[in-house]
């Protein structure tokens, strides 16, 4: 009778509890749902839980996928969410009487970018503040920078030579015994070819003094080839793969390799000068450009080891071993070129032809490769000689071209009066003729290959001064035009060769200080030299005290 009557209770206990249960089971499903179904349920009245059987249990609430990534989006086909658009602009209300709406200020938009030439109409990026651009660099158009010059032949030639006023190798008629080439590539800045080819004497023979200046003797040249076989095998060399077709220009220090050596000596042997060796950079004009252009006094820069020291290079190998003054010719252009310095290039034959044509309308014409002691007198005479008439510039009409420390460069100006004179004096002088000075109680005796052209850049923009500057004055500068000095001034240039007085002196009679056997006068003391900063040891020509 217990037992009976307590079943009714215990199963009202278990409808209750499955009542609740089912109860929080709803309100869970309700709030994974979301609140638009739990509004509406709430609004509606509440109703008693149905009774579920004891033995039903609800599922379990499933689990919202994870969200797809973009790649996976676009694979599976379904479509972006589309952006939001931007808000509208907010319009002003103007107060009555005003008809019409202000709109908002406009934001001024960036300008659009540009890629690889094409305005990007979607760039945000905002440039930076305009600035004013920088002046335009006016190039000489035979810059290397204008004509996109790769690879720089840097030559130096040795030849036969003697001295004394009997001599058996004359100026006119020399030989190249020593061509050597480094070609420097701008690009990669360094070397990458360098030759050094012997030729073979034929005409003139091997001097002790020209063994003693180069080092050169009978027995370097005894297995020699010829200058035709040394320009085939620099051709060769130049159509290597990382070379040929590529824009070049030779480098030489000075004119007379160029423009006279090599020419005249292919003449004699019926051979056809390179083109790569028609148009060419003077290393001595340029630095002497570079050191005006920085307001340096005093500095000649006319020897390798001068422009060396002007560039702040260390001298390397052996002065006057055609390899050796290759790699300085290099080291020297490579220095210019990182200081972006004036190198001028020169195309010999263009030249010419121009002024020959009347393209060029200038009386006057340049002297290049004078001895360091010349006179007016000397060169009218010679002049005279050459050209077979005494209608030829007098003294009033030359001037000497001084460098920046009051001494003569080795180049003069003269005037001839017309365009015309002055061409048919180039058409005579072309290619060279040697000029003898004789010894004099100042100076000995010289001869040198003169070197005749049309005037160029350097000459043109020199200032004249009507008097001569002291050679050790004070006031150095840029180089001038002057009148060419008598022979009391060439005596006060000429200096004691203390290199000569110590038998060290390889330069013989071309050397432009005096060779005396007497004692050594008084100098100058080197304020350098007192200061801790002259680096030409028992080369300087002031005295160390």
């Amino acid at each position: 009778m217990g037992l009976s009557s307590s079943k009714p209770g215990r199963l009202l206990i278990l409808v209750s509890a499955a009542a609740l249960l089912a109860e929080l089971l709803r309100r869970v499903r309700r709030k994974c749902l979301g609140n638009n179904r739990a509004e509406d349920s709430s609004s509606q009245l509440l109703k008693p839980p149905e009774v579920s059987p004891a033995w039903q249990v609800p599922p379990p609430p499933s689990r919202l996928p994870p969200p797809l990534r973009v790649d996976k989006i676009q694979q599976s086909g379904i479509p972006e969410r589309p952006a939001r658009p931007p808000p509208a602009a907010k319009l002003l209300k103007v107060p009555a009487g005003n008809q019409g709406d202000i709109p908002t200020r406009p934001i001024r938009l960036p300008p659009a970018a540009k890629i690889q030439g094409e305005i990007n109409p979607d760039a945000s990026v905002v440039p930076p503040h305009p600035r004013r651009p920088p002046p335009l660099i006016k190039l000489d158009p035979m810059s290397p920078a204008a004509l996109g010059i790769d690879l720089f032949v840097c030559i130096d030639f040795e030849w036969t030579c003697d001295e004394g006023e009997v001599r058996q190798v004359r100026g006119d008629n020399v030989e190249i015994i020593e061509f050597a080439f480094v070609v420097y590539d701008a690009r990669v800045g360094r070397e990458v070819c360098q030759g050094q080819h012997y030729c073979k004497n034929d005409r003139t023979p091997i001097t002790e003094f020209c063994t003693r200046l180069t080092g050169i003797s009978e027995q370097t040249l005894a297995s020699a080839g010829s200058l035709g076989d040394a320009l085939a095998a620099f051709e060769e060399a130049m159509q290597a793969k990382d070379l040929a077709g590529r824009p070049c220009c030779a480098v030489a220090h000075g004119s007379a390799d160029l423009e006279l050596i090599l020419p005249m000596h292919c003449r004699a042997l019926g051979l056809k000068v390179p083109r790569v060796f028609e148009q060419y950079i003077d290393l001595r004009l340029a630095t002497q450009r570079h050191v005006a252009s920085r307001g340096i006094k005093g500095v000649r820069a006319s020897s390798l080891k001068e422009i060396s020291e002007a560039l702040g290079l260390e001298t390397i190998g052996q002065e006057h071993c055609g390899l050796d003054d290759a790699w300085m010719v290099l080291m020297a252009t490579q220095q210019l070129l990182k200081a972006g310095a004036d190198l001028q290039i020169v195309d010999i034959a263009a030249e010419h032809e121009a002024f020959m044509a009347g393209e060029i309308q200038d009386s006057r014409l340049c002297l290049d490769g004078l001895p360091y002691f010349s006179v007016a007198s000397e060169l009218r005479a010679w002049f005279s000689k050459q050209l077979g008439t005494d209608d030829v510039p007098g003294a009033e009409s030359m001037a000497v071209v001084l460098g920046r420390d009051n001494r003569p460069s080795q180049r003069a100006l003269a005037d001839f009066g017309t365009p015309e004179a002055a061409r048919r004096a180039l058409k005579a002088l072309h290619g060279g003729r040697l000029l003898v000075c004789e010894k004099t109680a100042f100076r000995d005796h010289a001869e040198r290959l003169l070197l005749v052209r049309p005037l160029r850049r350097d000459e043109i923009t020199l200032p004249t001064w009507t008097r001569l500057p002291k050679p050790e004055s004070e006031d150095t500068g840029p180089a001038l035009l002057c009148p060419f000095p008598g022979d009391a001034e060439v005596r006060s240039w000429r200096g004691v060769c203390f290199a000569f007085q110590r038998g060290e002196c390889p330069r013989g009679d071309g050397c432009r200080y005096a060779h005396e056997a007497g004692g050594v006068r008084r100098r100058r003391p080197c304020f350098n030299f007192q200061k801790g900063m002259c680096n030409r040891g028992v080369d300087c020509m002031y005295a160390h005290e």
